[in-house]
């Protein structure tokens, strides 16, 4: 057996192992910027989705405490179409204590509270 296909066979060693430790010098650290960076995209997306359930739950809270509100006020109206004589309105307390399964922050966009105009509440009570 002749030693030029040993010679070969080593510069083709050395050179496949040369180029593949140069190519991983560039691969990996694009590869653990990906691997930083796509774990910054988790957190930030949980962080998310976390301060949009806090809002939503402050707003339907708040949602809530509006409509009783108004609700109390548009009552508390007086009458002019009937002929009546106008009523004295007296303050109202305010309601300081919600139940705690109203103010669940709703699963969709929007309020999980159904709103009326002030004709369409004040007509039904």
């Amino acid at each position: 057996m002749t030693t030029w296909p040993l010679v070969q066979f080593a510069f083709h060693l050395v050179s496949f192992l040369f180029i593949a430790f140069v190519a991983s010098m560039f691969v990996l650290p694009f590869v653990t910027l990906s691997f930083v960076l796509s774990s910054l995209v988790v957190g930030l997306s949980f962080s998310s989705r976390t301060s949009f359930g806090i809002g939503m739950f402050f707003y339907d809270s708040f949602v809530m405490i509006l409509q009783v509100q108004l609700r109390s006020m548009v009552d508390h109206l007086p009458s002019y179409s009937t002929g009546q004589k106008p009523v004295e309105v007296k303050a109202i307390p305010q309601q300081t204590e919600v139940p705690l399964q109203q103010l669940a922050p709703s699963q969709t966009l929007g309020s999980t509270i159904p709103l009326q105009s002030i004709d369409e509440s004040h007509s039904t009570s």
